[in-house]
């Protein structure tokens, strides 16, 4: 096993014998920052295009519903979101796009998606809020196709001899799911993940990354975050373990998008991108499992 430790605020990262990692490096690869363009912003009373060039993730997205309530001020007929250079979409992202329509509909203003990158597109559709940004006939009926293999994800030391495993520890920090879900998705392209599966992995262990520092880190910056990536032909799977209080997945509900609710988004969309979801908890704190199986082999079982 190959295990990483990275140190408060990702001023450095090393790799136990290996040269440490750059703070330039961590913060240009890692931080997500919100670029918002107004493609019409001398007209009034009109169709405005907003266009998002950026991730819409925890640690970016909370200006976009603030873009939004200021075009308001302008009275638009309708807005229009680019959302093509989207390339990362959480439920902090969605959040965000659920207040930006709600305030539209308040104002009586038309919000409408012109256009959407694949993996906003997959958010859309796992969290059923296509339907209700009118882009159910435009998205791909690929994005819902699942696979029937039949694998298990290691569950104990004995396991391990089955998957090449890589774990990485950081203390809890907002900027520490950015870099250790680029850390998941490296390993998932070493796999041969296709670009849906590589969607679907961002989001999920994006999602349990955030979980992890915002409800299992009741000590901000001194609680530690683990990551664990399983890799083998057939799948990978990656485990998230927090220092927090139990809590039981079961009792969260699932959102309605009929009613723009974001509760319990999170949850229900790691469910949704990967093949088997599971909690665990006193490890000393939460830990959740995520697998995602890459070929369809009906033979392969790995234990």
């Amino acid at each position: 096993m190959t295990i990483w430790h990275f140190l408060p605020y990702l001023s450095t990262a090393s790799k136990l014998g290996e040269p440490v990692l750059s703070e330039a490096n961590v913060n240009s690869n890692t931080i997500s920052q919100l670029n918002l363009t107004d493609t019409d912003r001398n007209k009034t009373n009109a169709s405005v295009m907003l266009s998002v060039d950026s991730n819409l993730c925890y640690e970016g997205t909370y200006d976009i519903a603030k873009a939004i309530d200021e075009l308001l001020t302008r009275k638009p007929k309708e807005i229009a979101l680019d959302l093509s250079k989207v390339g990362i979409v959480d439920s902090s992202g969605l959040r965000s796009l659920l207040r930006a329509r709600k305030a539209c509909e308040e104002a009586g203003v038309q919000l409408r998606i012109e256009s959407a990158s694949k993996c906003m597109e997959r958010a859309l559709v796992m969290s059923g809020l296509a339907q209700a940004f009118q882009m159910t006939n435009r998205v791909q009926s690929t994005w819902l196709e699942t696979s029937s293999s039949s694998l298990v994800a290691p569950h104990s030391e004995s396991d391990s001899s089955c998957w090449a495993v890589r774990e990485y520890v950081a203390v809890s920090d907002p900027y520490v799911i950015s870099l250790l879900r680029d850390r998941a998705v490296a390993v998932a392209v070493e796999a041969g993940a296709t670009d849906a599966a590589i969607c679907d992995i961002q989001i999920a262990v994006g999602e349990a990354l955030t979980n992890a520092f915002k409800h299992g880190s009741p000590h901000k910056g001194i609680d530690k975050i683990i990551l664990r990536c399983f890799r083998c032909k057939e799948a990978v799977a990656f485990e998230i373990e927090d220092e927090g209080n139990e809590f039981d997945p079961d009792s969260i509900p699932e959102p309605d998008p009929s009613k723009m609710c974001d509760n319990g988004m999170g949850i229900y969309l790691m469910r949704q991108a990967m093949d088997k979801v599971e909690f665990q908890h006193n490890c000393p704190g939460n830990r959740v499992r995520l697998l995602k199986r890459l070929r369809s082999e009906q033979s392969s079982r790995l234990i």
